[in-house]
């Protein structure tokens, strides 16, 4: 303080022609602390404070108050201050809250609240987000920790552990830490509790870890003291800077005393030389009560109306010449420090951001690698020139409970925010950014790969011959066509043949026209792009030709039984039913029944183009939805179910007669392969839909064409001796000898 008032004085441009003067009271305790801002605030010449309605003509002691520290019992002391209007500059850092209920206190160190909103920037910004807080048992360890707590908490970085440093038991609480697997703790505290802490933790043999250091100790390294083991030590460095001439005024006022050994405490300045008192004390306090006088200087240089020459010399009111708002005004540099107190009398100050440098003769330094401006909350870190782990332009060391979940990837969460798991999104879902806990389903049209954060349009597809499956079963149906054609084309040729007759004749020839046709609607409506036209007349045409190959089938079981089984039963039914033309009557009303039934449907539900969309695909699958075909398939069904019920009962017929046989197999083929056709259709609805309905139909039609005629075809072509007049009535001859 006389240091500053010393260079103020003997300044020509600031205060030019005005002499201050100062007195220093004692503040160490509450008592002596009230009686000396009480002389300060009294009138001059006087030690008493009279209560009074207005202190416009008040003129106190002091035109400012150099103070340090605000207790509880200061809170009263500092209203009196904004009575009368003296402003109050401390060389301590206060409290922003009290700050902001009181207009006429400042303080030139930069509000703890401050260093801790620097400390979160520093942990943000390096991805810290799993660290530990520990901190004194003092006011100052216990009001920060609390305070960076709640700060950190809202910023999406988990406190792994918080606890307070018991100086003369410190293993419990490094083994915590330890547990928590956290790289990265927040010291709060003062050095001596420091160096108790650090004791322990090169006890329990912790090595490379982060430690932050709040700026009560991040320039103790004396006090501290620790090998470079621990890791690297990151945080906050002393505020101030050095003052040019300070050291040597200093030691001009030291008593002319021989020096005292290294070991001497701080408190302990008689004979010991400037440089040692410096290193032992650090800068800080002697800057900060440099920057409070001159605070106190430069307001009233503005308060009093300097100019460069001279100033109003005339006797200082503090309601009139309002030393108080010019406090608020000031803007000056001490070195590359800029002294200017922003909203409720917080200094804007740039916080330097120190590292730790061990050397090779086992020194310590600090060396700054960033800055915090606590006025626009920016953060400037330099990480290249952070020794991380005493190697330079190592890697940033990492400290989260969990690694960052890979794109698409949804979070399941433990215990905290900052602990989980990672699930990539299924199929056909993906993750929204503005929410990275739960996966959504893409909407219509659209789909998405696992672990996806966007859904991707899907491309419209059917079955054609370009695709492996579509170019296979127009293989199969053109083969089956061609069959059934050349089959026609060899009955024609034996037409007069018994074994022809014995297939039905015009009724065998009336299945392989309805088969042919059957074959040729699945070619035309299911290996193109589907149109509503195309599937009405493809499902039409196939129905009424699958009903009319099923009719005769039923009609040619009947004709069986009455001649073999139901002769003597029923002599005269079967005569009469063919007389009256019944085979074929029956016929034609079996698929006029079914004609009518597809007629209905068409009529009431037509079948539509339906978009599939399978969730394992990235197409929309375009096919005939044949869901309202219900009545049709049941008929065709029944239809099935009847004509392998009525061949079963004609077994142990002649060889020769053994169609019936032909028939239930036809028929038995048929319901498998349309139960499977209606499974495939009603169940599944993908990419593989298509291909599925199609192979049932395929297998249903083969059923009948292989069953009923190849076996046939087969005996005419190579066994010729069986297909004879005489062969036939041997095989009857032989059945009725039999005793059937």
């Amino acid at each position: 303080m006389r240091f500053a008032m010393q260079e103020i004085n003997n300044s020509t441009t600031l205060l030019p022609n005005v002499r201050l003067g100062y007195r220093m009271l004692d503040s160490c305790s509450d008592a002596w602390g009230i009686h000396s801002m009480l002389h300060f605030l009294s009138p001059q010449d006087t030690t008493v404070l009279d209560l009074q309605r207005n202190f416009s003509e008040l003129q106190p002691n002091a035109v400012a108050i150099i103070g340090q520290g605000m207790k509880p019992l200061d809170d009263a002391m500092t209203g009196l201050h904004q009575i009368v209007q003296v402003p109050v500059i401390s060389y301590y850092s206060v409290p922003l809250t009290l700050m902001a209920r009181y207009r006429t206190l400042f303080s030139v160190v930069p509000a703890m609240e401050n260093q801790l909103l620097a400390i979160q920037a520093l942990l943000l910004d390096l991805g810290w987000r799993w660290v530990a807080i520990v901190g004194s048992k003092t006011n100052y360890g216990q009001e920060n920790i609390r305070t960076l707590y709640s700060q950190v908490t809202g910023e999406d970085i988990c406190v792994a552990y918080f606890g307070t440093i018991n100086d003369t038991e410190v293993g419990p609480i490094i083994s915590k830490i330890v547990d928590t697997r956290v790289n990265v703790t927040v010291i709060l505290a003062e050095p001596e509790t420091v160096r108790a802490f650090f004791a322990g933790v090169m006890e329990q043999n912790v090595t490379g870890k982060v430690w932050v250091a709040s700026s009560s100790w991040s320039s103790a390294f004396q006090e501290v003291s620790v090998p470079s083991s621990i890791g690297t030590v990151l945080g906050v460095g002393e505020w101030g800077t050095s003052l040019p001439g300070f050291q040597d005024f200093l030691q001009a006022s030291l008593p002319n005393q021989p020096p005292l050994s290294t070991t001497a405490s701080p408190s302990d300045c008689q004979g010991s030389d400037a440089g040692k008192i410096l290193n032992m004390t650090g800068t800080q306090g002697a800057f900060s009560v440099y920057a409070a006088v001159h605070s106190a200087a430069q307001a009233l240089h503005f308060a009093l109306g300097c100019q460069r020459s001279a100033c109003d010399p005339g006797p200082v009111y503090p309601k009139e010449v309002p030393v108080m708002e010019a406090v608020e005004r000031i803007n000056f540099s001490i070195g590359d420090h800029v002294i200017k107190f922003g909203v409720s009398g917080t200094m804007e100050a740039r916080l330097s951001l120190v590292s730790w440098v061990w050397k090779s003769d086992g020194t310590v330094s600090a060396t700054t690698v960033g800055h915090y401006h606590t006025g626009s909350k920016d953060l400037q870190l330099h990480k290249g020139e952070i020794a991380w782990g005493g190697v330079l332009g190592s890697k940033v060391p990492m400290s989260v409970c969990s690694q960052e979940c890979r794109s698409g990837e949804r979070k399941i969460l433990g215990t905290h925010h900052c602990c989980f798991l990672c699930d990539p999104c299924s199929w056909g879902t993906y993750l929204n950014y503005t929410d990275e806990y739960s996966c959504k389903m893409c909407p219509a049209g659209q789909w998405a790969p696992p672990a996806s954060e966007a859904c991707l349009q899907r491309s419209t597809e059917y079955l054609d011959w370009n695709s492996v499956a579509g170019l296979a079963l127009m293989c199969v149906v053109s083969t089956s066509l061609l069959l059934n054609v050349a089959i026609a084309a060899l009955f024609l040729l034996h037409w007069q043949s018994p074994m022809v007759r014995a297939a039905g004749g015009c009724m065998s020839l009336a299945m392989l026209v309805s088969l042919i046709v059957a074959y040729s609607s699945i070619l035309a409506y299911s290996f193109r792009r589907p149109t509503q036209v195309s599937c009405a007349v493809g499902i039409t045409l196939f129905s009424i030709c699958v009903s009319v190959s099923l009719s005769c089938m039923v009609v040619k079981s009947i004709q069986i039984l009455c001649i073999f089984k139901y002769s003597t039963r029923l002599p005269h039914f079967y005569s009469y039913w063919v007389k009256n033309h019944g085979p074929p009557l029956t016929v034609l009303g079996l698929t006029l029944l079914a004609t009518l039934i597809q007629g209905a449907q068409l009529l009431c539900l037509p079948p539509k183009v339906m978009e599939a969309e399978d969730t394992f695909s990235n197409a929309t699958i375009l096919m005939c939805n044949q869901d309202q075909q219900w009545a049709d398939s049941i008929f065709k069904l029944l239809i099935a179910m009847l004509a392998f019920s009525l061949s079963y009962m004609g077994k142990g017929l002649p060889r020769a007669y053994s169609e019936v046989k032909y028939i239930a197999f036809s028929s038995l083929i048929f319901i498998v392969g349309w139960i499977t056709y209606l499974t495939t259709h009603f169940m599944e609805s993908g990419t593989i839909s298509a291909a599925l309905q199609v192979a049932g139909m395929l297998v249903s039609l083969m059923g009948i064409s292989a069953g009923y005629f190849l076996q046939r075809c087969f005996i005419i072509l190579f066994h010729p001796e069986q297909n004879t007049t005489a062969y036939f009535q041997s095989m009857i001859q032989e059945y009725t000898m039999s005793g059937h």
